[in-house]
């Protein structure tokens, strides 16, 4: 399915809206949606939710200082040669 989005600033209550060349559907469904309504959408859809110290309980204090050095350990772990 392929779908076109546009903003489109509307005068005289007509909307002129010229399709690409190669849209060749024959019917469409057309959604208008005031600007308002289309901003809060979108920043709905974007929001970032804070999530910092949501894991907090599952925290190791033993093993937080090896944690800076994770990954390198488990490099060499797994491809050091013997």
């Amino acid at each position: 399915m392929r779908a076109i989005r546009e903003v489109v600033e509307i005068k005289s209550h007509k909307l002129l809206f010229t399709l690409p060349a190669d849209f060749n559907e024959r019917k469409v469904e057309m959604i208008l949606l005031p600007l308002t309504q289309y901003e809060d959408s979108i920043k709905e859809k974007h929001k970032v939710r804070n999530v910092r110290g949501a894991l907090r309980k599952y925290a190791n204090p033993q093993l937080i200082e090896s944690e800076k050095t994770a990954w390198i350990d488990a490099v060499e772990e797994k491809y050091a040669t013997h």
